[in-house]
């Protein structure tokens, strides 16, 4: 059986082309799941002290967001530092502020027990 030269170069021409469609499909097979997959988180590059938004301030203190706006007008408040327009707030000096507002018991009221509570003076018997 002779095949003509334009016949042989037709089965050689199909017979690359389904190798490369193979080749192909192969590679989209591997490349298709990473392409589908979800993203993960994004990856914080910032290696310092974690940095509150002024939201997680407000519910870590009990505090408004607007009571914190106003007293970083006022220069009061928690320390904060600004990125841009975006404020934020240092977990640390966060934490070192609310421990130099914490109290103890409540005193209970000093009574003096030499004093008479009748500013009359002392009774007689």
């Amino acid at each position: 059986m002779t095949t003509t030269p334009r016949t042989g170069a037709t089965m050689l021409e199909a017979a690359l082309r389904q190798i490369i469609r193979e080749e192909v499909l192969a590679v989209l097979a591997e490349v298709e799941p990473a392409a589908t997959a979800t993203p993960g988180p994004q990856v914080r590059t910032y290696t310092g002290p974690r940095s509150l938004t002024p939201a997680e301030v407000a519910e870590k203190t009990g505090l408004a967001t607007q009571t914190l706006a106003n007293w970083r007008g006022l220069g009061e408040g928690p320390a904060f530092y600004k990125v841009g327009r975006l404020v934020r707030y240092d977990q640390v000096m966060l934490d070192v502020w609310m421990a130099e507002r914490r109290s103890g018991p409540t005193p209970k009221p000093h009574t003096n027990h030499t004093t008479p509570h009748n500013s009359n003076g002392p009774r007689e018997s």
